[in-house]
């Protein structure tokens, strides 16, 4: 009984010793968000984009692709993981996802759970493919996919026995999906020849990673969101481009603003108000009605010689009436000049006869 106490007591106070250790102490690896937006800003630029938030752009060249440029796969406890030759890689491939951007190019958008790498998986007749998965969607772009001949997959140079893009198209028609996993172990040594070595993952202390032996070692810590304390963000930050936020921030932009009256009446009021316009034609057109009582005027103006004589038009009588006056007229005129025919006739008798007398 006595020695089941001494065996006791060491015991307790181990299970003592074990409770009294910090929580802080126990998950040390557990970091903020905020590592993510320290540590990569030496090796690119943080822009603001308004459809994913905080995204990453590397200082890497235009031709930079992401699980394309400067690393390969390696077989370790977790799976096909992507070893990456840049010193900030222990991040972007295995934490977040990756997207296009116009201005950027690829960006990366930063998440917290851990992964050996974040692509899907095809295989072809003699070739395997695969693609950076897309902020909760799927790339199905083929120049977006990368294809290597089966036989070169397992090389630690991989990048340089990439198919040409341009035939992408045509290897992925006749593709079948693996999933998220890749190729199996044993069908990759079946077509390269040679033995998959499996690697175990150790996690480093510092960012970082790197392949020793049967052994990869890289940091992946237990990032959270922050959920007391300031927000998260990066010190230095671009704001989205004019060809990004356009997408946004147009609609209430000047630009937009004063196409808005224009394209109002254009789709729908201008037809509308074409019409009226039309008919406005008319209106002037019925302008030469006007003018008509000015030729009316010329005939008014013609007939004032008639008036100096005796003035008949205010009577309006008519042409008729007229000539009849004007037959009445003339046998008066004629007998007035036919009186003084016959005084003259027999003042001529009476001076002949006292001649003759004689």
């Amino acid at each position: 009984m006595k020695f089941i106490v001494k065996l006791m007591i060491p015991a307790a106070l181990l299970c003592m010793g074990i409770c009294m250790i910090p929580s802080s102490v126990r998950a040390q690896d557990a970091v903020s968000i905020q590592v993510f937006y320290d540590d990569m800003s030496p090796y690119g630029t943080w822009v603001d984009n308004p459809s994913y938030g905080y995204v990453w752009c590397p200082n890497a060249g235009g031709d930079f692709r992401p699980y394309y440029s400067g690393g390969h796969w390696a077989m370790t406890d977790y799976g096909w993981t992507w070893v990456s030759d840049y010193a900030w890689g222990w991040a972007p491939f295995h934490y977040g996802r990756w997207e296009t951007d116009d201005t950027y190019g690829w960006v990366w958008i930063p998440e917290t759970t851990w992964g050996p790498g974040w692509v899907d998986w095809s295989q072809s007749d003699g070739y395997y493919g695969w693609s950076p998965q897309g902020y909760k969607h799927h790339h199905d772009r083929d120049d977006q996919w990368v294809y290597v001949h089966d036989r070169d997959f397992y090389r630690t140079d991989v990048d340089h026995y990439y198919v040409d893009k341009n035939e992408n198209a045509h290897i992925h028609q006749g593709a079948s999906s693996m999933g998220h996993s890749g190729p199996h172990q044993g069908d990759v040594e079946k077509k390269t020849g040679q033995k998959v070595n499996i690697l175990k993952v150790q996690k480093n202390t510092q960012p970082g990673q790197q392949v020793s032996g049967n052994q990869m070692n890289i940091y992946r810590p237990a990032v959270k969101q922050n959920s007391s304390g300031p927000k998260a963000a990066p010190k230095n930050v671009k704001s989205a481009p004019a060809a990004n936020t356009t997408n946004t921030k147009q609609p209430q932009k000047q630009p937009k603003q004063q196409p808005t009256p224009q394209s109002k009446p254009q789709p729908q009021k201008q037809p509308k108000q074409q019409p009226p316009k039309q008919q406005a034609k008319p209106k002037q057109q019925a302008q030469p009605k006007q003018q008509q009582p000015q030729q009316q005027k010329p005939p008014k103006q013609q007939a004032q010689p008639k008036k100096q004589a005796p003035q008949q038009q205010p009577h309006q009588q008519a042409p008729q009436q007229q000539q009849q006056q004007q037959q009445q007229q003339q046998p008066h005129q004629q007998s007035k000049q036919q009186k003084p025919a016959k005084q003259h006739a027999p003042a001529a008798p009476k001076k002949q006869k006292p001649k003759k007398g004689n």
